[in-house]
């Protein structure tokens, strides 16, 4: 069998094995075809470590099982209550209980599971954060420049944490990924970045604000100055997000 043809077959195997492997966790969890970063195959050449969420077998046969149901009638106690962007005012409130496993591996329990307990979590610590005077919670990108890439997490996040202080981001959470949709090979490639939520002194209105022109940036004192001055020694990128609507929802989808 000549060279190309074993490659052609190697390559019609590999495109069944990814199939395959789309389909039984769809059959588990309908929702990973809500974003095709979750069924996207992954080129993790040397990177085999960093396993994007929701990829690893089920846990168990009782992953996302139903299990009870609350009922709170007292409406009483609901009036102002705002739920998941739901006004419970003068409302019954129902909420469904499930066994979640709560691995972010698993295809079943990382969306509503995991990924849920996490970023409620998250937007306890920084609600705490804003009421003792931080401001208002930003969502900022974090990105590690080619000649890093290949340095441990534990260095990166290191280095990731520096440059995000000396642009004047303050505490927060830092989510790593490994990985970013490679549209042209219709893959997830390497391109390790960390989304943060997290507090920038002196805020980000007056840049998110600010009319300029390209160049006028460097000499700023806010963020976008910082930020300018800061890439053009380091080269880690830290980009500012829109405003979020809320923490709770940002850290669920980041």
């Amino acid at each position: 069998m000549s060279n190309n043809v074993k490659a052609t077959t190697c390559a019609r195997v590999e495109r069944v094995r990814i199939i395959r492997s789309v389909l039984e966790r769809a059959r588990l969890n309908r929702a990973v075809l809500e974003n095709d970063y979750w069924t996207l195959p992954v080129d993790d050449k040397e990177h085999e470590n960093f396993m994007p969420v929701g990829r690893g077998a089920r846990t168990s046969n009782l992953c996302g099982k139903w299990l009870s149901f609350q009922v709170c009638d007292n409406k009483e106690l609901h009036e102002g209550v705002v739920v998941d962007g739901i006004d419970c005012t003068g409302k019954i409130v129902v909420s469904h209980s499930h066994l979640w496993c709560h691995k972010s591996s698993c295809p079943i329990c990382f969306i509503r599971g995991w990924s849920v307990r996490e970023a409620r979590n998250i937007e306890g610590r920084l609600t705490a954060a804003s009421e003792r005077g931080f401001g208002e919670v930003e969502h900022l990108t974090a990105s590690v420049p080619v000649e890093d890439y290949g340095l441990s997490e534990e260095a990166l996040r290191r280095k990731c944490r520096m440059a995000l202080l000396v642009r004047g981001v303050l505490g927060g959470v830092m989510i790593f990924h490994g990985y970013r949709k490679d549209r042209l090979r219709g893959v997830l490639s390497w391109s390790p970045h960390y989304h943060v939520l997290g507090f920038i002194r002196g805020g980000f209105d007056v840049c998110r604000d600010c009319v300029h022109d390209r160049g006028d940036c460097r000499s700023c004192s806010f963020f976008k100055g910082r930020e300018v001055r800061e890439y053009a020694k380091d080269k880690y990128l830290v980009k500012v997000f829109e405003k979020r609507k809320t923490v709770v929802g940002t850290a669920f989808t980041s």
